[in-house]
């Protein structure tokens, strides 16, 4: 709330700089105005309080802003706070990936067995409980050899596979997956005119048929992956996710999608 002084009022008109902080928004886009006469008792209390207009103020997102946006949260929540600034581009691993969410939905407690699933990994190990709770979600069961390779870098399609498990385990996808065509490079559905093409600047850029393109597609749908606009390119066939691009994904993902369009 900010409060303009009445004598500040002149001929029913009043210059005032209104301080709106975007931090406090809850990623909705929009804040909105409203003035109110608040009209003093004798003692110094609030006699009555008249609403005399209101008005939607639009934000302008940008990636740039998101990105930072998607920062600030990454670090408040402790998602990986051993990544303490946007400089430490380490590419992400299945390790990282998996503690992420482990640690998003709470780092719930778990039952642990005693003899490890995984050839690789040994119940002493500080993320055997984020390694045995991805199991028991179905986010990842390891690889066909019975090893979790934790250290093998993820692509951003399999990061993809990742969130869309994890929202699936906690009941906020249906159980299938998406089962249309995948968007072409310029960001066209099947059937779509050319005004649909110019305008939807989210694409998926793998081919049908290829590993992990359904989960892609589902997060091109939810916003949460494959903006495309100008100079920007979030490509799911990258070879490597790097700590902000999780950052980003985990940030859409939890705030119900991008806003950018």
């Amino acid at each position: 709330m900010q409060e303009i002084a009445a004598e500040s009022i002149h001929d029913g008109t009043v210059d005032e700089k209104l301080n709106v902080p975007g931090e406090a928004l809850n990623y909705d886009g929009s804040y909105r105005l409203f003035l109110e006469k608040v009209t003093a008792g004798k003692d110094g209390t609030v006699e009555s309080v008249e609403q005399l207009t209101s008005k939607d103020l639009q934000l302008q997102f940008t990636k740039n802003k998101e990105v930072n946006a998607a920062w600030a949260w990454f670090k408040h929540r402790q998602v990986l706070p051993e990544f303490s600034s946007l400089s430490e581009g380490r590419d992400m691993t299945r390790r990282d990936v998996t503690v992420a969410l482990y640690r998003l939905a709470g780092s719930p407690k778990v039952e642990l067995p005693a003899t490890s699933p995984y050839g690789d990994i040994a119940p002493d190990d500080p993320d055997y409980a984020a390694y045995i709770w991805a199991r028991q979600k179905g986010i990842t069961f390891g690889w066909a050899d019975g090893n979790f390779h934790p250290e093998m870098n993820m692509h951003n399609y399999s990061t993809a596979a990742f969130l869309y498990r994890y929202q699936r385990s906690r009941g906020m996808v249906s159980p299938g997956l998406p089962t249309a065509a995948p968007q072409s490079r310029n960001g066209s559905l099947p059937g779509s005119d050319e005004s649909e093409v110019s305008a939807n600047p989210w694409v998926l850029d793998l081919e049908e048929g290829s590993a992990f393109w359904r989960e892609s597609r589902w997060a091109v749908q939810q916003r949460i992956w494959g903006y495309t606009r100008d100079w920007e390119h979030e490509r799911f066939f990258m070879e490597t996710t790097s700590v902000y691009d999780l950052a980003l994904m985990l940030y859409r993902m939890e705030h119900g999608g991008s806003h950018l369009r």
